[in-house]
C-alpha cells in the first residue's frame, strides 16, 4: 500500500512532466489502492462520507455560478485593480479580502480565480512576489473561519459527526472567527515587514 502512495505521490510531482492532469492522478492512485486492498464493497460504500460528497457537488455548482454571473470576477479584478496604490496596499487587502471570501465560497475556487489576475498583473511588469504571498495567507487562513471555508473543515464536521461527537457551527465559528482574524493580522504585519525589508 505504501507503493500506491509513494507513486501517486511521485506522480503528483511529475504530473506536468508525463502529462497528466492531478485529477487522473488521484483517480488513478485511488483505483490503484483499490485493486491492491480488495476491500468488500458494502464496506466500501459504508465508509464514504456521502454529505461531503453532496455538500462539495452543491458548492461546486454554486461556485460555477457565481464565476458564470462574474462575482468572482468582479472581486478579483477590484483587488488587481488597487495595484495602482502600491504594492503593500495591494497586498494588505488581497490577504483581507481573500480571507474573507474564503471563509464564504471555499479557498480553492478563490485561488483559481485569483492566479490568473496576479499572472496578468506579472505580464504587466507589476511586482507580484508579496501578491501571491498574500493570497496564500489569506486563503490558508480565512479558510479556518468557518465549517465550509476549506475541504478540510467539511470533512471535520462530517467525521465529528460519525464519531459522536458533532461540531455545530456556532462552535467552529466562536474559535474559527478569533482564530483566523489573529492569525491574518499576524499575516499582514508579516507581509508588511518582508515587503518593507525586500524579503519577498
Amino acid at each position: 500500500m505504501l507503493i500506491v502512495f509513494a507513486a501517486t505521490i511521485g506522480l503528483y510531482f511529475l504530473h506536468g512532466v508525463v502529462h497528466v492532469g492531478p485529477g487522473l492522478v488521484a483517480l488513478l492512485g485511488a483505483a490503484a489502492a483499490l485493486l491492491w486492498t480488495r476491500p468488500p464493497v458494502e464496506d466500501l460504500i459504508r465508509s464514504v462520507h456521502w454529505d461531503v460528497l453532496v455538500f462539495f457537488i452543491g458548492l461546486f455548482v454554486i461556485v460555477g455560478g457565481l464565476r458564470g454571473v462574474g462575482v468572482l470576477d468582479l472581486v478579483a479584478n477590484a483587488v488587481a485593480a488597487l495595484a495602482g496604490h502600491g504594492i503593500l496596499v495591494t497586498a494588505i487587502v488581497l490577504l483581507w479580502v481573500s480571507a474573507v471570501v474564503s471563509a464564504i465560497v471555499d479557498n480553492v475556487p478563490f485561488t483559481m480565480a485569483m492566479i490568473p489576475v496576479l499572472i496578468a498583473l506579472a505580464a504587466r511588469g507589476i511586482e507580484v512576489g508579496p501578491l501571491w504571498w498574500a493570497l496564500a495567507i489569506g486563503v490558508g487562513f480565512g479558510g479556518n473561519a468557518t465549517p465550509i471555508g476549506s475541504s478540510a473543515g467539511v470533512v471535520t464536521l462530517s467525521a465529528a459527526e460519525q464519531g459522536g461527537t458533532p461540531i455545530s457551527v456556532r462552535d467552529w465559528l466562536r474559535v474559527g472567527l478569533p482564530a483566523t482574524v489573529a492569525s491574518c493580522a499576524v499575516g499582514s504585519a508579516l507581509l508588511a515587514l518582508a515587503v518593507h525589508f525586500g524579503l519577498c
